[in-house]
């Protein structure tokens, strides 16, 4: 974001340094067209002063179901049984971990996975969560799309298999048909153990982070501010709203 902003004619763009408790004031926000860039957590306080909605979290929209090759269920916290991958329903409360219901923590959960459990566990019991079957993927692959088209694509997983094979086009493609989500998003995709390329998940832009290599700076930020301008035309009623949904 800031080597965009470097690279624009002088003038065009100013880069704002804060903290999350020191975001501008809604006026910024709104008057002078600043765009939050951060964590989750970042953007999130910059809509609730800018009066915007957060949207729902995306993770499985309709349309990816034929996608997923592995089942998926919305289940409260409490009604979690035997071993399972979880994940919130809401943007970042946790991040996903496998649980298994049955065993002793210790014995098969790390620090990171560990601190996960504990923000679940302090969520309401009746807190909804999704629960799939656990699934090995060989690599995972983040596309950034903006306008119905890929703009940039890149590998994220640390751990997966050097020599794994690419997600296949012709079902991303496919994919992004059938989801039809007209405002920017990235799109998760993985390529299973026995060779399917699946969904991960799906996620909205407006705080979605740049991966090395994936697209160019000016690409990124126009990625965002495309989102960001949907999400200001949505708190107006008498904006025009096409794909800003």
């Amino acid at each position: 974001m800031r080597m965009a902003a470097m690279l624009m004619d002088s003038g065009q763009a100013e880069v704002i340094n804060c903290d999350i408790g020191a975001l501008p004031s809604r006026s910024l926000l709104l008057q002078r067209g600043a765009m939050p860039v951060g964590s989750v957590e970042f953007v999130r306080q910059a809509m609730k002063l800018a009066g915007i909605h957060e949207p729902a979290a995306m993770s499985y929209p309709p349309g990816c179901e034929p996608f997923l090759h592995r089942q998926i269920r919305r289940v409260p916290i409490v009604e979690l049984r035997g071993r399972q991958f979880v994940k919130p329903t809401t943007t970042k409360s946790f991040n996903g971990f496998v649980l298994d219901a049955d065993a002793p923590l210790a014995q098969y959960l790390d620090e990171h996975d560990l601190e996960q459990h504990t923000a679940m566990r302090s969520l309401p019991a009746d807190t909804l969560v999704y629960a799939s079957e656990v699934v090995q993927f060989q690599c995972e692959w983040r596309y950034y799309v903006l306008g119905g088209l890929i703009i940039g694509a890149a590998r994220y997983d640390p751990d997966g298999l050097d020599d794994a094979p690419e997600p296949d086009l012709v079902v991303i493609n496919a994919c992004m048909a059938s989801l039809a989500i007209q405002h920017p998003y990235a799109l998760d995709i993985g390529v299973l153990a026995d060779g399917r390329t699946a969904v991960v998940e799906v996620n909205d832009a407006w705080a979605i982070g740049w991966y090395r290599n994936s697209l160019k700076p000016m690409a990124y930020l126009e990625f965002l501010l495309a989102r960001w301008r949907c999400l200001l035309n949505r708190r107006d009623p008498h904006a025009r709203t096409e794909g800003c949904a």
